[in-house]
């Protein structure tokens, strides 16, 4: 449901350029998933980044930075954890 005034609108112009109302829904849609799918992708990427640029600059990961890594990437949690506990066995979580 949209409203009426902004239906009429995208009819016309659909009429104006001979395309199909459906077919430019449809790729509407795809170019709006495709674009949340980058957005994710870039966060993941991001995320991913700060992880181990703390290691390596020899900085301990907090447990929320852990978490938010593991989220970010197909890394269990429990893996990284241990990781950053190898790297950093006498640190504590302040």
């Amino acid at each position: 449901m949209v409203p009426r005034d902004l239906a009429l609108k995208f009819k016309a112009r659909c009429a104006e350029k001979d395309e199909d109302m459906s077919g430019v829904v449809e790729e509407i849609i795809m170019r709006w998933l495709q674009d949340l799918d980058e957005d994710s992708s870039r966060k993941t990427d991001v995320t991913a980044t700060v992880f181990l640029r703390l290691l390596a600059q020899g900085k301990r990961p907090s447990d929320t930075e852990v978490v938010e890594a593991a989220r970010a990437s197909d890394v269990q949690m429990k893996e990284l954890l241990m990781l950053r506990d190898r790297l950093f066995p006498n640190s504590r979580e302040e």
